[in-house]
């Protein structure tokens, strides 16, 4: 006879007067996802690691991995205080069965609570593939695979002697959607059972898919142990980050707002929207066209209700990101396209180096053009000569170096640069710079 652990697949039927009857899940049923369970977490086990103090998952056959930033944060840390603090961070990881290999990092998002890492070695390795985590319902089983207390790696874990390099795989149930605790701002939260150790490792769905990655665990009198409330950052997210933490050269990357916008909403039950109090003059948030008065109603498509909601929702995108609003005007809905722009402490970048520029006008001449930044972006060339900076006179590199200085990511400058015996002006969204 088959062996069944879990018995929470039961429909609770309801009438007026209350609960009138309970429908047992008959037999085929729970084979079926005892089936699912085992299949899942036997495709799953090769593409787990092993981090020190923490878990991880291969997403791609060339060996990216995915964890929490927590896992990883000490290392950075203590790394960037070293000797070597300009080469790469690198740490060893642990597969299961024991087998070890060195892993680079390649970017982090602090906000987030993601980093993304990389084999040195090269593939193919094993790996589950990021599935759309806005598919995800209340009640749907969901696997946890993880290393919690270190059972499965450690020179010696407690309660549990020598490890196997073996994880820990737990079965439950997703018990809400767009939770936002601490830097989750919409996350997913599950009751399975996931511990210290667990952090950065997958939440699946019995189709192997994953829909996030484990993270906090909600605690009770201060104790680090499971207490049926678990966070894990959703897969959409994560994709939308992925690009800008393969881009970020072992830094960091950003989130961020519509600058110039003011809203008003309430933070408890849902509503339809959120109100644009005001919306200050020449702001990105102006300039995309918000005015005072609309409801904002959606990001994406995804339902805005309240204020919570709609900052939630936000701190899903990169710093960057264009983004499309839905905003009930009067009665008539409008379409908005909104820039993302980094906080206002996130320092601004060009993109160019230069020198002073020889002859009686001065300026800075552009020797190189970093590749991806605004200036390349903005269409400045090597050669060119900056003259003025927002209407002041360039004479020398000092200056534009020292005007640097001020510089915040997502501010506007307005360039005038000589091409040839051209005078052109040219307007640069600066971004941060990559790693910082």
């Amino acid at each position: 006879m088959r062996s069944v652990t879990f018995l929470f697949t039961v429909s609770l039927l309801f009438s007026s007067s209350g609960i009138f009857a309970v429908a047992q899940p008959t037999a085929g049923e729970l084979a079926t996802l005892e089936d699912s369970v085992v299949r899942t977490a036997t495709k799953a086990l090769p593409a787990f690691v092993f981090i020190d103090g923490g878990s991880g998952v291969v997403i791609s056959s060339d060996g990216s991995i995915l964890t929490n930033n927590h896992v990883v944060a000490d290392i950075v840390k203590n790394h960037l205080k070293g000797n070597n603090a300009k080469d790469p961070v690198k740490l060893r990881v642990s597969f299961v069965g024991g087998r070890q290999g060195l892993a680079q990092v390649i970017g982090r998002d602090p906000d987030g609570d993601i980093a993304l890492l990389k084999m040195v070695e090269p593939g193919p390795y094993p790996h589950l593939e990021l599935g759309d985590s806005d598919r995800v319902r209340i009640g749907q089983p969901v696997i946890a695979v993880g290393n919690p207390f270190l059972l499965g790696e450690s020179a010696f874990a407690f309660f549990a002697g020598l490890s196997d390099f073996s994880p820990s795989v737990s079965l439950g149930v997703v018990s809400a959607l767009h939770r936002k605790s601490e830097m989750y701002p919409d996350a997913i939260q599950t009751d399975v059972a996931v511990n210290p150790g667990n952090s950065g490792g997958p939440l699946l769905t019995t189709e192997g898919e994953i829909i996030g990655i484990n993270g906090k665990i909600q605690t009770r009198f201060l104790m680090e142990v499971n207490s049926g409330v678990g966070y894990a950052v959703p897969s959409n997210q994560i994709l939308r980050f992925l690009d800008p933490l393969k881009q970020a050269g072992g830094g960091v990357v950003h989130h961020g707002t519509i600058r110039g916008l003011h809203i008003r909403g309430s933070d408890g039950a849902k509503s339809l929207g959120v109100s644009v109090t005001r919306v200050d003059a020449g702001s990105p948030g102006e300039k995309a066209g918000f005015l005072p008065g609309d409801q904002i109603v959606s990001i994406e498509g995804k339902a805005v209700w309240n204020g919570r909601r709609f900052q939630g929702l936000l701190a899903t995108y990169p710093a960057g990101s264009r983004i499309a609003v839905k905003v009930d005007r009067e009665g008539a809905a409008q379409d908005v396209e909104a820039f993302v722009d980094p906080s206002d402490t996130t320092k601004g970048w060009l993109g160019v180096r230069g020198e002073t520029a020889l002859g009686s006008v001065g300026g800075v001449k552009i020797n190189v053009v970093e590749s991806g930044g605004p200036a390349e972006k903005a269409g400045l060339q090597v050669g060119d000569v900056i003259v003025k900076l927002d209407g002041k006179v360039l004479k020398e590199h000092n200056d534009l170096a020292s005007a640097s200085v001020e510089w915040r990511a997502g501010q506007e400058l307005k360039l005038h640069i000589l091409r040839g015996d051209r005078e052109e002006q040219v307007a640069i969204r600066l971004d941060p710079r990559p790693g910082e």
